[in-house]
Parts: structure tokens; C-alpha cells; sequence
């Protein structure tokens, strides 16, 4: 008998392979929002960038996924056939309308195309594959938020916040829909408060920090 083919590791599996969408069009502060799940040297990243309009700076962030849940995003894109879809483009799509660009690549295969929602149709597959890139990479980097590059520096600065648990984020007694870890999330230069919950884990505090004009303040916190 001949010698069994060890089956082969994840890290293998999803070994020099991507799956990236761009947003490229729509009503938006931003002139691309792209998010991307790659592995580079068998270790699998999630990146959510935003490319600002009329400036040449972007704002993002980075997180490391579980090869697993990399693979697994590669199974889903092969089952909506992300290797096979075509272009899907409405000729005359408003300014309002949101279009895409996907890019795939596995084990040496490449493929991209294009859509409009209206121009796929009633095919769902499109915007099922999108839905499924985004939302594991914002899962791990959380949304990016807006930061105005216009304002002078004097005025302005810039906290990281990450916490042990996760909290949802409440910053001078606001809500501003995020939860840690939260990054470069822009504010007034001077002093500030921050009230982190973890309302599964029973914490809640709050903490005071100040920013400093045109720098980041981080700040690694532990609830428990």
C-alpha cells in the first residue's frame, strides 16, 4: 500500500490567499472603504481602512483572526462562487448608489469583478459575499471612525481605548456607538472622561484622561 497524504493545516489552506472589497462609489465622507481579510506567512489579519476624499492620509485599523475563521470565509466566498461571478454593473448608477469591488485569491486562483446592487439583481450571492467579508473583519477591528483632517491640530487629538473585557464606550457621559477597541477616535484637545460597561461581566467604570493637541492618547484599561 501507498503512503497517506497527511491532510494538509489550516495555515496551509489559507496560505498566501485574500479576499478584499472596496467600496468605490456612493454618498460617503470617503472615497474608498476597503475591508480585507489576508494571509501573509500563515497568519491571517483583518484590515478595515477608509481613504479620505481630497487628502491623501487613511485611517484604519488592524486585527489578528483565528485561521480557522479565515478558512472558513474562504469556504463561504467558494460556495457563493466569488471565483466565478461576473461583473454586475448598472450602466447609469445614481450618486447615492454604492458600488463594489471584490478581489479574491486562493491556492494561486485570482478572480475580481464589479456590482451595483441594482445591477445584480436578484442575485443575492453578491451582496451575501460582501456582507460576509465585512462583517467578520469589523467583528475584529470595529468601525473606523471619522476623523477631520481639516481642523488645525491645535485643536484636535485622538484616544485609543482598549479594555479587558470589551465595553461599549461612552466618552464625556455620550454614547458614540462603539465598543473597545476603539482607535483614533477624534476629540477636543483638553480633558475628558470615559465610562467603559461590560454589562455581561458586571463592570462599569469610568476613567478621566486627557488629549493633547494633534497627538493620540492610548489607553489599555482592565475592568476587573
Amino acid at each position: 500500500m501507498g503512503e497517506e497524504t497527511a491532510p494538509e493545516s489550516v495555515q496551509e489552506l489559507i496560505e498566501d490567499s485574500h479576499v478584499r472589497v472596496t467600496r468605490t462609489e456612493g454618498f460617503s465622507p470617503f472615497r474608498g472603504v476597503i475591508h480585507v481579510v489576508i494571509s501573509r506567512a500563515r497568519v491571517p489579519v483583518a484590515k478595515h481602512r477608509k481613504r479620505l476624499i481630497n487628502h491623501s492620509g487613511r485611517l484604519g485599523n488592524m486585527a489578528l483572526l483565528r485561521p480557522e475563521e479565515h478558512l472558513e470565509l474562504l469556504n463561504t466566498v467558494e460556495a457563493l462562487g466569488g471565483w466565478r461571478l461576473p461583473d454586475a454593473m448598472d450602466p447609469g448608477p445614481g450618486p447615492d448608489e454604492s458600488a463594489w469591488k471584490v478581489e479574491v485569491r486562493r491556492e494561486g486562483r485570482e478572480h475580481s469583478f464589479s456590482f451595483t446592487r441594482a445591477g445584480a439583481g436578484s442575485d443575492t450571492r453578491y451582496r451575501e459575499l460582501v456582507d460576509a467579508v465585512v462583517d467578520l473583519v469589523k467583528e475584529h477591528t470595529g468601525d473606523v471612525p471619522f476623523r477631520n483632517v481639516f481642523h488645525e491640530p491645535e485643536d484636535r487629538g485622538y484616544v485609543d481605548i482598549d479594555s479587558r473585557p470589551p465595553a461599549r464606550v461612552l466618552i464625556d457621559g455620550r454614547a458614540i456607538g462603539h465598543r473597545t477597541p476603539l482607535y483614533t477616535y477624534e476629540l477636543a484637545s483638553g480633558k475628558h472622561t470615559v465610562r467603559l460597561i461590560a454589562k455581561d461581566e458586571g463592570y462599569d467604570r469610568t476613567y478621566d484622561f486627557k488629549v493633547e493637541p494633534g497627538k493620540t492618547t492610548v489607553l489599555h484599561l482592565d475592568l476587573r
